[in-house]
């Protein structure tokens, strides 16, 4: 083999992953709350349908900044609250009921309704998949 075919002159992509134990357990406050449509495949009723890709209306809680990676991306924790439409409205709702998610964190943070939480601080904790150990992302304490 010649030089040019075992020298190629590329670089190594760089990662942009974090240690997430290193945030595990600080407290910071919530930057932002806003709404975003993801696509998801589950279906209304939470039932996983492959292939499916359907809208998911959702609102995001976001903390300010806890710094940035090494591609100086900045270091944010977003925790999503799905929304389902009100039948007797028709319009975008959330859940109240007590075991839900969304009355988890209005009663941690001590709110009423979303756009209360903006300033409130929060626990940052890190979480773990159940299925793959390696797999591992930050998020709110609630």
């Amino acid at each position: 083999m010649t030089d040019e075919q075992t020298n190629l002159g590329l670089e190594v992509m760089p990662t942009d992953s974090i240690d997430t134990s290193k945030y595990n357990g600080i407290k910071t406050k919530i930057g932002r709350i806003f709404k975003d449509v993801r696509k998801t495949d589950y279906d209304e009723k939470g039932t996983y349908v492959q292939g499916l890709q359907r809208d998911q209306h959702v609102v995001v809680m976001e903390t300010e900044k806890l710094g940035e990676t090494e591609m100086g991306n900045p270091i944010n924790v977003r925790e999503n609250f799905n929304l389902k439409v009100n039948p007797k409205t028709g319009n975008l709702a959330y859940s109240t009921h007590p075991k839900s998610n969304t009355a988890k964190i209005f009663a941690k943070l001590d709110i009423n309704q979303f756009e209360d939480a903006v300033g409130k601080e929060v626990l940052i904790v890190e979480k773990v998949s159940p299925t793959n150990p390696d797999r591992k992302w930050l998020g709110i304490q609630y």
